[in-house]
Parts: C-alpha cells; structure tokens; sequence
C-alpha cells in the first residue's frame, strides 16, 4: 500500500507541477498578449506619423514644382520678350543715301512683343555706325551697337 500511496503522491505531484507550468504558460501568453497590443499600438502610432509627414512632403513637393513652373514660365517670358526686342532692332530699316538715318522696328516672338528705334551715321566714306535700343513687354531694354569699315 505505501507504494500505491507514493505512486499517488507522485500522481498528484506531477498534476501540481503540470498546474504551475500551465500557469507559468498561461502568465508568459499573457505577457506575449501584452506585448502584441503594445507593438500594434506603437505601429499604428508609426503609421499615422508616417502617414502625416509623408502627406507634409508631397505638399512641400507640389508647392515647390509650383513655384518651380512659375519660374520657368517667367524665364520663358523674359526670353521670348528678348527674341522679339533683336527682331525688332534687326529690322529697323536704315536708308543708304543720306548721310544720317533713324528707324523704328516692331518685332513678336510668341508671348513676347517689343518695339526699337536706331540711328545709323556715315561717318566717311567707309566708315558706318550704327546703335539701337529695344524695349519689350518683359521690362527689358536691349542696346546694340556697330561699326562697319568696307573697302
């Protein structure tokens, strides 16, 4: 009978062990439990940060390929107002026979329009000068000048 009662008393002894690594068990899941609320609340907190700077970003982005195009665009004016001030001073026409001559000259390049005036002067007999100024829809005046010796 003693054996019996010791082979009970282990019976009952391995159930108490099972029981406490089962509470062991059931305490380490509920740390695991823990731990994975944590984590999904801090990624769901990473995510909404991320989500908030990357949306900061892409409007910084459009803001600046805003001001980016306006720049181009008035680059682009101010070079079309460029090419029709030399259009006009190229043609300013100039007469050949006196010794003095003044013209104007209008010229337009797509969104660019200017008008110019010249004066061309025969110094002596081979000897030509000539000056001209343009001024364009940009606010730009353009100056040229030459001289001319033939022989």
């Amino acid at each position: 009978m003693e054996k019996e009662l010791d082979e009970k008393i282990t019976a009952v002894k391995k159930d108490a062990d099972a029981d406490e690594r089962m509470n062991k068990l059931g305490a380490k899941a509920g740390d695991i439990y823990t731990y994975a609320q944590d984590t999904n609340t801090k990624m769901g907190e990473y995510h909404v940060h991320s989500e908030k700077r990357f949306n900061t970003l892409e409007t910084e982005m459009r803001q600046n390929f805003g001001k980016l195009d306006n720049k181009i665009n008035q680059v682009g004016k101010r070079a079309n107002a460029g090419i029709a001030s030399v259009m006009a001073m190229s043609n300013i026409p100039y007469g050949n026979t006196g010794r003095f001559s003044v013209g104007v000259g209008v010229g337009q390049y797509n969104n660019g329009s200017a008008i110019a005036i010249g004066a061309q002067a025969k110094m002596t007999e081979n000897i030509n000068i000539r000056a001209s100024t343009g001024w364009n829809n940009a606010e730009n005046v353009a100056l040229g000048a030459g001289i001319a010796v033939d022989w």
